[in-house]
């Protein structure tokens, strides 16, 4: 660390990330020093938005916030209101499953249900019946990728290597694989069905669920929400402890 006086001219790298802080006061434990104290610290957390460290000689650095942040981690909270204890509100929902406690994620199971047939059959989704075509262009790519990763379209699911399995399953964004960035079948079922769901909300006034929709839904299975294990909360309201 370099310590320099404010009233030197320095020069920063733009290019690179500086961590600056400022000494804004001395002080020596004595009667009568509450109010420069206080004065410092104010002025510390004016000019560091609202961050302030104190340094004892015979101790370790006391770190403060004005903000609600857990400065160890560099975490930071909102404001605690009711609403970020209740799952019905925007404030407090759980982001990854709205609230809910459980999720509906793509099964990788369902996708590849009979692990003994080969490469170009075994992906159900683009194998199977779903409406909206594409049929060709997708088996023009499966062929692509299994070319690029070195294996046959009639060898069996489960004699595929692991990483070309996890490849198929999971997409690539190399451009070595099939000439170009690969989507995989997981993230392909998410995206269909994300797009499905946001054409059947555009015609709420209509019954019928968009075409393929209900057979891409053949494809997942609700389970507990992994980002909030099913408390519905997010994580900055269930972090908050009273009392202790």
């Amino acid at each position: 660390d370099e310590v320099r006086d404010l009233g030197e001219d320095i020069d920063l790298d733009p290019t690179e990330r500086h961590s600056i802080e400022v000494y804004v006061d001395r002080l020596k434990h004595k009667e009568g020093i509450r109010g420069r104290v206080a004065d410092s610290i104010e002025t510390a957390a004016e000019l560091s938005g609202g961050l302030v460290r104190i340094l004892p000689l015979d101790g370790e650095a006391l770190e403060f916030s004005q903000h609600y942040a857990e400065l160890e981690h560099g975490l930071t909270y909102p404001e605690i209101t009711p609403s970020l204890f209740s799952f019905n509100s925007p404030e407090g929902a759980c982001p990854r499953c709205g609230g809910l406690g459980r999720r509906r994620v793509v099964d990788p199971a369902r996708l590849v249900p009979d692990e003994g047939k080969p490469l170009r059959d075994a992906i159900a989704p683009w194998v199977g019946g779903l409406r909206g075509g594409g049929r060709a262009a997708l088996g023009k790519t499966l062929a692509r990728v299994a070319k690029a990763l070195g294996v046959s379209l009639t060898t069996p699911w489960r004699e595929l290597p692991a990483e070309a399995r996890v490849t198929l399953m999971e997409g690539s964004g190399e451009p070595a694989v099939a000439e170009a960035r690969f989507e995989g079948a997981r993230p392909w079922v998410e995206r269909r069905i994300a797009e499905a769901e946001a054409k059947a909300e555009r015609r709420a006034e209509d019954d019928d669920a968009p075409a393929g929709l209900e057979e891409l839904l053949a494809y997942t299975e609700e389970r507990t929400c992994d980002a909030c294990e099913g408390q519905r909360l997010r994580l900055e309201a269930r972090m908050v402890r009273v009392g202790g």
